[in-house]
């Protein structure tokens, strides 16, 4: 289908690689549902076609089916703007979206947090391990913004030096960071973490002229599969489960919720595409002081009735 082929190319330069190929991938199963169906032609497509396609393998996880309906209702908006492509709008408005049930956001405690920084004193690269976990939980940032990811060459992925500003104290210390769809954001880091930084900067990274902050043994640049592996490492010492790069997003965009940012300018932090990906967290924060302000009627029963 020439549409999805002009989709594609029209969409590359502002996809990550591996959206690309998701986006790719699905609308690979698409065009093969549609050929199986005899739908030939654009035209002919209803909203309850698309979500035939959607159910069409009962055994999908819901959110691959959410993901499924997201991408193809997304394509068919695209077509919508092109009259050759004979896709009607009120036809992409009629696509529901598949129901998914909400995960559970799991965040670190502060006490967790101190362990897992003690645990960076027994490791090699303490100054660097130490600076790396504070600026994930001072940023938010994902874990390829931080550092480099081999299997994405063809874009910038890691933290480089020279988009590190470390302010003296008082002055302002950011991050530049180049995130999904090769778009740069700011975000403020604090003094505690301004100062591991440096100190790693001038005590282990050493005069390096390689671009990005964060180096392995041999010049080379720290890439997420070693951190992911040094996560897990440092989460059995420190005796913290589920000790990975995503907790400490979550746990940013929590805190930031609870001190009163908004979910606007946390879309903005976090370089969402989308204030429904934001959702997620104030959903979550809705959650959790449900469950501390909520009070057990039978303890408060119980009381009344000791007096």
């Amino acid at each position: 289908m020439v549409a999805i082929e002009e989709y594609l190319a029209t969409k590359s330069p502002t996809w990550t690689h591996d959206s690309y190929h998701w986006y790719q991938k699905m609308l690979g199963s698409f065009l093969r549902w549609c050929e199986s169906n005899n739908l030939i032609d654009l035209s002919q497509i209803t909203a309850v076609q698309v979500q035939a396609f959607v159910a069409a393998e009962p055994q999908l996880a819901d959110n691959t089916k959410h993901h499924r309906a997201q991408v193809v209702k997304g394509f068919l908006r695209w077509c919508v703007d092109d009259p050759d492509f004979g896709v009607k709008e009120r036809t992409v408005k009629r696509i529901e979206m598949p129901v998914v049930e909400q995960s559970e956001i799991s965040i670190f405690s502060d006490e967790e947090i101190q362990r897992l920084l003690s645990a960076c004193d027994h490791t090699r690269h303490k100054l660097r391990n130490r600076a790396l976990l504070l600026l994930l939980l001072d940023t938010g940032i994902r874990l390829s913004e931080a550092c480099y990811d081999g299997d994405r060459p063809e874009e910038t992925t890691g933290l480089l030096l020279d988009h590190v500003i470390l302010g003296k104290r008082g002055a302002e210390s950011y991050v530049i960071v180049m995130g999904k769809g090769r778009k740069s954001r700011t975000i403020k880091i604090g003094d505690e973490t301004r100062l591991s930084v440096q100190k790693y900067i001038n005590h282990e990274r050493g005069r390096s002229e390689h671009p990005h902050l964060f180096l392995a043994q041999g010049n080379t640049p720290l890439n997420v599969r070693t951190v992911d592996q040094l996560l897990k490492n440092l989460g059995k010492q420190a005796r913290v489960v589920n000790t990975h790069a995503h907790r400490f997003r979550h746990t940013f965009a929590i805190h930031q919720l609870m001190a009163g940012t908004s979910a606007l300018v946390l879309m903005q932090l976090l370089g969402h595409t989308t204030l429904e990906a934001t959702k997620v967290y104030t959903r979550a924060l809705t959650q959790m002081q449900t469950r501390q302000a909520s009070v057990s009627v039978v303890d408060v029963m119980r009381g009344k009735r000791k007096h």
